[in-house]
């Protein structure tokens, strides 16, 4: 039964053929390797044209002309239609395959059958409870007509439960694009928009003879298609009340989005969720724990995002650089102040609508809203002791240590600045944004960084109580210590190692306050008895006032 030809025929067969076309003039030599690029096979034909304009329609005709690039060419009113009448459309077959059941006579005892009420002229859903049970099966024509329609309610069902599947919630637990508020609302309203498309679609009357034609050839798919249907009618209803309250949250996220300086964002919140508690007080859909869940961590996500961009890891590096650590650390601290005042406003407000909604309180885990936002915090703290161990570590290449192996300790100072150096560098050298925490790099990376450190403060401790070892006097250990800053030596592992020299050099400080305290005794003892001290020919008052000045110093 194979026939080939080398034109298309002008009427396809009923069997399924095969179309080989050529895209180029010639083949080039190598003969197979080219024929996959050089001629296109497309199936045609089988029982029936709808086995493969479906497929067509979905896999080409809908990504091209959804496609916003191909439509850069188009006419803005013929783009305007497509984009409308191609979102959410529900194929319709054509009205042939319902006119040939509806054309096939029923049996002389349905005459007399009551007509249908006015409920089931409403919906088309219910029809098969008014017509009797002797309805006759479809056959011939008809069966294939009937076999045609419910492949188109199985489309329909697949397209509409798509659509229902949808959820804000699932588009935050993806973790990738952390929507932000914007995006909540949009998501609504497109939700809305779609639902009311279908809805539409639903009440026209080209699917409601679908319907109806599926029910007097009592087709099982009726049924399962009209609980689909009313669970469109409530999703539609959710949809549009969600749409609704949420339009009056956008003013105050615009406000929030437009504010200029980042530490005065922090006024903003307090508004912004009284909003929020009205929604969830007057709202019919939108006050359940998981819309409250997914809205606080869109707002969380928004407020990172202004975060980022007031203290970014680039921004960090350069003051780093220009010697301005200080304006770095200082900027970090001011993010986690309007961080925790987020927090903190959210946490009066559930205690209010505690009070104020005792039937439906805020009974979720702070965990389950501040996620992302403390994993940001936490990477805030890292940064700040990043950029405070540089201010402590900064003054190292510049000490010099007096004691009698000062030269060799001094160069030991030295040595671990520039292992300090290295270990930052392994940090400013990588090639992502440090406070995006969305990159898990950056734990491996500060790992080794706060290893790196740990090792030098060790490293640093011994210098230190080697110098301690080698001062003579109680003057010069204090001297020594004096050479570094109060914050390097305040750094827990240093304070550890050096906690039990600071108590011998305050036990020696004792003794020499002892024995200043017996040498004025004894020559106060003196004075009383001779009526003078040795001056170097001062004057006596004057002699005395000097000798207790140097015992002062």
């Amino acid at each position: 039964d194979l026939k080939i030809i080398e034109v298309i025929p002008a009427k396809i067969p009923r069997g399924k053929g095969l179309a080989l076309i050529k895209m180029v003039d010639r083949l080039s030599k190598d003969g197979g390797r080219s024929m996959s690029s050089s001629v296109l096979s497309v199936e045609i034909g089988g029982s029936t044209p709808f086995e493969h304009l479906e497929l067509i329609s979905a896999s080409v005709l809908t990504p091209l002309v959804s496609s916003p690039q191909n439509r850069l060419k188009w006419g803005e009113m013929a783009a305007r239609d497509v984009s409308v009448n191609g979102e959410n459309r529900l194929p319709i077959p054509p009205l042939e395959e319902c006119t040939s059941i509806e054309a096939t006579p029923a049996p002389a005892s349905l005459s007399s059958a009551p007509p249908p009420s006015p409920s089931s002229k409403a919906t088309g859903l219910s029809m098969a409870r008014v017509l009797p049970a002797m309805l006759p099966k479809p056959s011939g024509v008809a069966a294939k007509s009937l076999t045609v329609l419910e492949s188109a309610i199985t489309t329909w069902t697949a397209q509409i439960k798509g659509v229902l599947k949808q959820d804000p919630a699932s588009q935050l637990a993806l973790g990738s694009a952390n929507p932000t508020p914007e995006a909540e609302m949009e998501f609504w309203q497109t939700k809305e928009k779609s639902l009311n498309d279908i809805f539409e679609q639903l009440r026209s009357q080209r699917i409601r003879s679908v319907l109806r034609v599926l029910d007097r050839g009592r087709s099982t798919h009726c049924a399962a298609f009209a609980s689909l249907c009313k669970e469109v009618f409530a999703a539609r209803d959710e949809a549009i009340d969600n749409a609704r309250y949420l339009r009056t949250l956008k003013p105050w996220i615009h406000r929030f989005e437009a504010e200029g300086s980042f530490p005065k964002l922090a006024k903003h919140f307090a508004p912004m969720l009284q909003i929020v508690v009205l929604i969830w007080k007057n709202s019919k859909y939108y006050n359940t724990a998981p819309r409250l869940v997914a809205l606080m961590r869109q707002i969380g996500n928004l407020l990172i995002a202004r975060a980022c961009q007031y203290v970014s890891g680039e921004q960090l590096f350069r003051l780093v650089d220009d010697d301005e650590t200080n304006v770095a650390v200082e900027q970090l601290r001011v993010t986690l102040l309007v961080c925790g005042a987020f927090k903190k406003a959210y946490l009066d407000t559930r205690a209010v609508v505690a009070r104020e909604c005792p039937q439906n309180p805020w009974r979720i885990q702070n965990n389950a809203i501040f996620l992302r936002l403390d994993g940001f915090l936490e990477r805030c703290y890292d940064m700040l002791d990043l950029a405070q161990a540089v201010i402590h570590f900064s003054k190292l290449s510049k000490t010099d240590v007096g004691s009698t192996d000062g030269e060799k300790l001094t160069s030991l100072l030295h040595s671990i600045s520039l292992d300090f150096d290295a270990a930052l560098s392994s940090v400013k050298s990588a090639d992502y944004d440090v406070m995006s925490i969305d990159d898990n790099d950056f734990e491996a990376d500060y790992a080794m960084f706060r290893t790196s450190v740990r090792d030098i403060e060790l490293r640093l401790s011994s210098i230190i109580c080697r110098a301690l070892d080698d001062s003579a006097t109680v003057y010069g250990r204090f001297q020594l210590l004096a050479s570094f800053s109060h914050s390097l030596l305040s750094r827990p592992t240093i304070q550890n190692e050096l906690e039990g020299r600071r108590i011998e050099l305050i036990q020696a400080y004792g003794e020499d306050l002892r024995s200043i305290q017996n040498n004025f005794l004894h020559q106060r003892d003196e004075i009383a008895g001779c009526g003078t001290i040795a001056s170097n020919g001062l004057p006596p008052i004057a002699g005395a006032l000097t000798w207790c000045r140097g015992l002062r110093e």
